[in-house]
């Protein structure tokens, strides 16, 4: 609606502006140019950074998968977006998305069907660590905090 509305403001702001005195018209134009330069600006950047962020995880996921084996390596992850902002590479693995709480149940149906190392992304392995219980963690990629994104390598589970 808001793109729809700005032909009207700018009509109104136009007809209250020939009110004004040619200084202070010429003031609120140079204020209006530089505020939408100004967020153009930080919109752009805000994207680029976004972008980048996705591209640095999606080249962490595609280095952590060669080391599965799987010419197709199944990405499990506890992170709704993680798959959204990997989608530029999303045919190349297989991702399931679980809540918290199905994460050592899907390790155990991988392993049933055969799939015996996968990865796993979080955004909080404190969080998600109680889940891997009897998985064992070939790598792992990510601070040491275990803050933020973290990419292992799992491999195990009872079947």
């Amino acid at each position: 609606m808001l793109p729809s509305a700005v032909p009207l403001f700018l009509a109104a702001l136009r007809a209250q502006g020939l009110l004004l005195p040619a200084v202070v018209r010429r003031s609120v134009a140079v204020a209006l140019v530089v505020t939408t330069v100004a967020l153009s600006t930080m919109a752009i950047g805000g994207l680029r950074a976004s972008s980048m962020a996705a591209a640095r995880m999606t080249s962490r996921i595609e280095a952590a998968g060669r080391a599965t084996g799987d010419p197709r390596p199944v990405v499990l992850t506890t992170w709704g977006s993680g798959p959204r902002l990997a989608w530029p590479t999303f045919d190349h693995h297989r991702w399931l998305h679980v809540p918290q709480a199905d994460v050592a149940e899907a390790a155990r149906r991988l392993r049933a069907a055969g799939i015996d190392r996968f990865l796993f992304l979080t955004l909080d392995l404190d969080d998600d660590r109680p889940s891997l219980t009897g998985l064992r963690i070939v790598s792992q990629d990510g601070s040491p905090s275990g803050q933020g994104e973290q990419i292992l390598v799992l491999e195990g589970g009872t079947g």
